[in-house]
């Protein structure tokens, strides 16, 4: 049960997260224990739910890759469904029932693996004419690392810009 309990934190944790990164949202937002609620929000801001990977390649051939990977559908509802066995227990469970528990619990963990993967907090958005494509990239950069990233990122430099998209995993 303390599991199926985890990944209801984490989920709680990774779409809360996702919100607040949105300003124009955070007015709105649903409580964090709400996750319905909040899985229908994030599902009206980004109607994709797609994993969007951007490679940026810079002139000296430096590479940086920024993925988004949404809280997908496959993981609210396999989350939800062990969300039932924290709340239904008023018996021991039998065999039968923790291998269904271990089954789920074991669908449920590279879902949550993949959702942890991205390093973006929300994709990119097409920019209005002539505007700036602009990202948030979560990343632990070493002191060196922070300052030979902003000395490329001086205005005026050329990066070329590829985005693909993914299908995210699905429930087992």
């Amino acid at each position: 049960m303390y599991a199926a309990f985890e990944f209801r934190g984490f989920l709680e944790s990774r779409q809360h997260q996702y919100l607040l990164a949105q300003e124009e949202y955070r007015r709105k937002l649903p409580k964090h224990w709400k996750t319905g609620e909040q899985g229908k929000e994030l599902d009206q801001v980004f109607k994709n739910n797609c994993i969007q990977c951007i490679e940026l390649v810079f002139e000296d051939g430096y590479k940086v890759l920024a993925r988004y990977v949404p809280v997908s559908k496959a993981l609210r509802a396999s989350v939800e469904q062990l969300n039932t066995y924290r709340h239904s227990l008023k018996k021991p469970l039998g065999e039968l029932e923790l291998a269904e528990l271990r089954n789920r619990l074991a669908a449920t963990l590279p879902l949550a693996e993949e959702c942890l993967s991205g390093n973006m907090l929300s994709p990119v958005f097409k920019p209005k004419k002539g505007g700036l494509a602009r990202f948030e990239v979560l990343s632990e950069l070493s002191a060196k690392e922070s300052a030979e990233m902003k000395e490329r990122l001086q205005k005026g430099t050329n990066v070329v810009a590829t985005v693909r998209y993914e299908e995210p995993l699905s429930l087992q």
